[in-house]
């Protein structure tokens, strides 16, 4: 059977050879490349270089990066298209730099699945990423006027470099350990969750947070700089350390509220006066919080409103309130401790006290105690309870063998006594008896005669 080919047919197939050719020939020379839809693909096949001498724009199909592939040369502009490299896909709308970057340059974006291999760089604003990327590499804002918009369900592998640009969550945001976002720049979380990893993390540029009500400190985290705190906020420490030791500070802009929660501030004005309340209206809430002073504070503005359990570890340092700052201390006690300071530093108020300071449903101030109570070495501790026990019984001992002879002693001059005294009473009671007997003797002979004598007058008349 013989098969026929059109002309036409053979014309495509030439051309397709062609291109094909040229790709594999590593040279290209275009500036638009238009597909029909995203389904059609230009592929670079394994070890091969697609080199463009000749910047293309509105890419609209698929790229597709076999592994050990290599684009070269002028930078590709997607336009609704697809990358895919190394079996991982991004749909773009944004610049794919040939040197490894996806530039966001503008009310672009990319949605991905799978590893993004580049780094990101975005300008300009109205910027968005979004989908279950997973960075290999940094993202980052080129200066102030740069926007992004993220809304990702993967966990972030790479820092967010701010540049004193803004950024917007549109989902929960969460870091691998050791990654973070880096100021200086603005986040808003627009109440969206924001978890940063398990390993210790520094901050030492400022960031200004928005709206962010469920921020989530998991590792011991430093801060050199200053946190803003606009609107609603709460800052979750699960327990661990803030360090403000370097010239942390923290700040609540007017009318706005910062919920601390679960954490231990530590260094609280080493370097700076840190915790300021720009406005009247501005609102500190404390729960389960510890706080370590490194200088005497002021609150002259605003108010801290203790609601947990929560302790300032004073040292010999103060806090005082006065002008227009206050405390309010409601359903629990705020716990003063000195810190190995004999003499524990205070809270202190302006006067009146009742315009400075409010308790309310039992809230109270406290002093904690100053003993210590240090188990250091529990060996030791049970050879001094060994010795401790053993001179108790010794002298347990001791003084039972003197009881017994002292009560044996006793005994015997009590019963010595009683011999001597039973001999005498028995001498005493015989002298007597026979004394008695003597007497009713000699009254028994005397009445004899007495009556006989009487008798015989008696007779003697009669006759």
């Amino acid at each position: 059977m013989i098969m026929k080919i059109s002309a036409k047919f053979l014309k495509q197939t030439i051309f397709f050879a062609v291109a094909w050719f040229v790709i594999w020939s590593q040279l290209v020379a275009v500036n638009n490349l238009s597909f029909k839809n995203r389904i059609s693909a230009l592929e670079i096949a394994p070890n091969a270089t697609m080199n463009f001498d000749k910047p293309v724009f509105n890419y609209n199909g698929t790229l597709v990066k076999a592994p050990n592939a290599t684009v070269s040369g002028m930078n590709i502009a997607f336009k609704g298209g697809i990358l895919e490299d190394q079996g991982n896909s991004l749909l773009i709308t944004g610049t794919y730099n040939t040197t490894g970057i996806l530039d966001l340059r503008g009310s672009d974006s990319f949605r991905g699945i799978g590893k993004v291999l580049q780094t990101v760089s975005v300008q300009n604003s109205a910027n968005r990423i979004e989908g279950q990327p997973q960075f290999t590499g940094d993202i980052t804002l080129l200066d102030s006027s740069a926007g992004l918009t993220i809304a990702i369900q993967s966990v972030c592998g790479g820092n967010i470099n701010l540049n004193s640009g803004r950024l917007r969550l549109e989902d929960k945001l969460s870091f691998l350990d050791q990654k973070q976002i880096v100021g200086p720049g603005i986040v808003e979380c627009n109440n969206n969750k924001l978890d940063f990893g398990g390993k210790p993390l520094t901050f030492s540029a400022s960031i200004t947070w928005s709206n962010a009500t469920d921020v989530n400190l998991t590792s011991h985290t430093s801060l050199s700089s200053t946190w803003t705190f606009i609107g609603t906020n709460n800052l979750n420490g699960h327990g661990n350390v803030l360090d403000l030791s370097s010239g942390g500070d923290i700040v609540v802009d007017a009318a706005s509220t910062l919920y601390l929660t679960d954490i231990a501030i530590k260094g609280a004005g080493d370097l700076i006066q840190p915790f300021w309340l720009l406005s009247g209206d501005s609102k500190m809430v404390m729960s389960n919080v510890f706080i370590e002073l490194g200088r005497n504070l002021t609150t002259t503005c605003g108010s801290i409103y203790v609601e947990g359990p929560t302790t300032w570890g004073m040292k010999n340092y103060s806090w005082t309130f006065n002008t227009a700052g206050t405390l309010t201390v409601d359903g629990t006690t705020l716990w003063k401790d000195g810190m190995q300071n004999s003499l524990s530093g205070g809270i202190a108020f302006g006067t009146t006290l009742a315009n400075y300071l409010t308790l309310l449903n039992s809230g109270t101030i406290k002093q904690v105690a100053n003993e210590d109570l240090i188990v250091v070495d529990t060996a030791a501790l049970d050879t001094r309870i060994t010795n401790t026990m053993n001179n108790i019984w010794s002298q347990y001992l001791t003084t039972s063998a003197y009881l017994d002879t002292r009560i044996t002693n006793t005994m015997n001059n009590i019963w010595s006594d009683y011999l001597t005294t039973s001999a005498y009473l028995n001498t005493e009671l015989s002298n007597t008896y026979n004394y008695l007997d003597n007497r009713i003797t000699t009254s028994v002979t005397y009445l004899d005669v007495k009556i006989s004598n009487t008798m015989n007058n008696i007779w003697s008349d009669y006759l």
